[in-house]
């Protein structure tokens, strides 16, 4: 099964990775809630949505059973291929939805341990994506949540800070206690010192290997490259268009009539004063 799931909905386009087990059921549960939410077929799968009476009518019936089935669906078809086989006989939405949630939930005490123990003992290491490593961060926070346990934001800033490698020390001394109280904020001032102590090393290692050109150069004089081609194109493109006027301008002012030995002596190669002299000496009158 592909990595991801594309499905067009009333109006948008839903991409989430399919449920793959306890490791990401969280996150997975997190986003088809909000799928289910915007599909207006969440009380289906929560069990809130009860079927019709007896007495009620087929339409009804009807109803209820096709908007069942399509929460069904939308469940199934962002499951792995390898879960598919638990759900494989649930008939109502509901039924796979507690299905997945008593086999891929944490539940009581040792849950709630084991979640907290992902959280708080998060190291990166010096080799690992800052980027991958925050929102690794947030999906425990988020199963601390769905477990009850709340993490106050100047809570998660601490413990993501303590998560950072040592190298990282300089920049933790730099924060402000202030900081601590919108990890939105600290998070991206963690994703603007990444950024930079990137280009640092980039440049770095170019100007101790002349060899090795940094990609912010190859950046500016691949745009630079492309003005001067461009420019160089328009000029020849200028000037072929001057050339081609020019000589259809010479071709209109200079096509003399094609003269043949037939026609070189007509009246009409004559100005108009000579050809009427031309015209008297050529034919004398005859006196009788």
């Amino acid at each position: 099964m592909s990595s991801s799931t594309d499905t067009t909905g009333s109006s948008s386009i839903y991409r989430i990775n399919p449920l793959k087990g306890s490791e990401n059921y969280s996150v997975w549960k997190m986003k088809l809630i909000d799928i289910l939410t915007d599909l207006g077929l969440i009380e289906y799968a929560d069990g809130t949505a009860k079927p019709p009476e007896q007495s009620a009518t087929d339409a009804a019936k009807q109803e209820f059973t096709r908007k069942d089935r399509q929460a069904l669906s939308t469940i199934r078809l962002r499951v792995a291929d390898k879960l598919l086989v638990y759900i494989a006989g649930s008939t109502s939405a509901n039924s796979a939805w507690k299905i997945l949630g008593n086999m891929f939930e944490s539940r009581g005490p040792i849950g709630i341990v084991m979640a907290r123990r992902k959280f708080f003992r998060a190291h990166c290491d010096d080799d690992t994506s800052i980027e991958e490593h925050i929102r690794l961060m947030r999906t425990y926070q988020e199963e601390l949540h769905s477990l009850g346990q709340k993490i106050e934001e100047e809570e998660f800033s601490i413990t993501l800070l303590t998560s950072l490698p040592e190298s990282w020390n300089s920049f933790i001394s730099a924060i402000d206690t202030s900081a601590l109280k919108s990890s939105t904020t600290l998070i991206a001032r963690i994703l603007e010192e990444d950024r930079r102590l990137k280009a640092k090393t980039e440049t770095d290692t170019a100007l101790a290997n002349p060899n090795i050109i940094p990609t912010s150069f190859v950046i500016i004089a691949t745009r630079r490259d492309t003005l001067h081609q461009s420019a160089a194109q328009i000029r020849r493109t200028q000037a072929t268009t001057a050339a081609t006027v020019g000589i259809a301008n010479s071709k209109r002012s200079v096509s003399p009539e094609r003269i043949t030995p037939k026609t070189a002596m007509t009246n009409s190669h004559f100005p108009r004063s000579t050809r009427k002299i031309s015209h008297a000496h050529s034919f004398p009158q005859r006196h009788t």
